[in-house]
């Protein structure tokens, strides 16, 4: 339940769902470990290394906003939360399409398994932003008291 000034409380439904978390947070950690101790290993050496400093830089910064806004939607009971998650879940569902993209017109074949786990995200977090799109237009059209 969110707390709206000169409204009444509107229900929402959060994203702290414990497979959203869990892979938020797995994905804020892998970015953030790949970018201290980034070396080219064998599965990135065809990739330049801007595109591959890119992808997880990315990956933990709209992690980070969607992690900091269930946060703010669950701890704070703020409104403002459902737009920062959002903003996250768009960061990572266009990373996610664009790299699926460049790494199966790259490496073909050999990248189906991470184009499978690069289409969950995406497709998962293009959910969630029709969910918060969707609730947060439902919450604006209830009536003031």
């Amino acid at each position: 339940m969110i707390r709206r000034a000169g409204k009444p409380p509107v229900t929402l439904k959060s994203g702290a769902e414990p497979y959203e978390i869990g892979i938020l947070l797995v994905c804020l950690i892998w970015g953030i470990a790949a970018l201290v101790g980034l070396t080219s290993g064998s599965s990135t050496r065809e990739l330049p290394d801007w595109g591959v400093h890119l992808f997880f830089a990315t990956l933990a910064t709209g992690s980070a906003l969607a992690l900091a806004g269930v946060a703010l939607e669950r701890v704070f009971l703020e409104l403002s939360g459902f737009y920062l998650e959002r903003a996250g879940q768009c960061a990572l569902v266009g990373l996610s399409i664009s790299y699926t993209v460049w790494t199966v017109s790259t490496f073909g074949a050999r990248a189906i398994s991470f184009a499978l786990f690069l289409a969950v995200i995406w497709v998962c977090g293009a959910i969630r932003i029709w969910e918060i799109t969707r609730d947060l237009r439902d919450a604006a059209k209830e009536p003031s008291p």
